[in-house]
């Protein structure tokens, strides 16, 4: 009996350490590692043509910068707006007839005394100017206003060294611009040899017109032009020439009263 239960002790102890050594094998063999299961390895993608594409491996999901670019609006400075230039074009009033003295009041019957031809003179174009008056003389532009009768001082031809005869006489405007007339009256007449004399002479009558401020007149024969009708310091001015026809060629001044 004693015999049957060593026999069975032993077998016992048979049984667990058969148990200790399989479960030690098996701690061994964890020990050794065993390749843990992993996810399962990248595999290349075939693109359309049976080739080997790249990786497929995702791209790291790491969202891409969100930083919203500046958004400070572009300049929106309206170009210049400035309107053209509307300066409107210069508007000059159309020039207003100044006011003239009455014909009537500056008009005179007699010819030039002494100290009525200061600033008279001859000049290069043999032509008598009046150089006296300043740029503040106002230009005569109405027949109405030079009516009337005018002291005349006339040099009979300046084209002839020799001739040195003068005239003094009353030249008289009367009629309308249309039908001018321009009267002589022949008063004293002047030479070197003489002196000053008497001129019997009748007056000589020209007809003609008035245009632009210039005064031209014929008697069928002689030509006459009156231009420069000037007023300064309440008095007007003037200078003509007369053509005799004959080459020769007079010039005299006007001034009154």
């Amino acid at each position: 009996m004693v015999k049957k239960l060593l026999i069975a002790i032993i077998a016992a102890i048979d049984i667990a350490l058969l148990v200790l050594i399989i479960i030690g094998a098996v701690d061994a063999k964890k020990a050794a590692g065993s390749p843990e299961p992993s996810r399962p390895a990248v595999t290349q993608k075939a693109d359309d043509t049976g080739r080997p594409g790249p990786a497929t491996e995702p791209p790291a999901t790491e969202p891409p910068a969100t930083e919203p670019p500046a958004t400070e609006p572009p300049a929106t400075e309206p170009p210049a707006t400035e309107p053209p230039a509307t300066e409107p074009p210069a508007t000059e009033p159309p020039a207003t007839e100044p006011e003239y003295p009455a014909s009537k009041e500056v008009s005179v019957d007699g010819c030039p005394e002494e100290g009525d031809l200061e600033g008279l003179e001859l000049n290069d174009k043999n032509r008598l100017v009046w150089t006296g008056l300043t740029e503040n003389a106002v230009k005569i532009s109405s027949f109405k206003a030079v009516k009337g009768g005018w002291k005349c001082y006339m040099i009979e031809d300046v084209n002839d060294p020799d001739d040195d005869l003068i005239y003094f006489c009353n030249l008289n405007i009367s009629g309308s611009s249309d039908s001018a007339k321009v009267t002589i009256r022949w008063m004293y007449w002047y030479d070197g040899e003489s002196g000053l004399e008497e001129d019997e002479a009748e007056d000589y009558v020209y007809e003609g017109g008035w245009k632009s401020g210039k005064l031209t007149a014929s008697d069928g024969k002689f030509e006459i032009e009156i231009k420069s009708f000037r007023l300064e310091n309440g008095r007007e001015y003037a200078v003509g020439t007369i053509d005799w026809g004959d080459g020769a060629v007079g010039v005299f001044a006007l001034v009154r009263p």
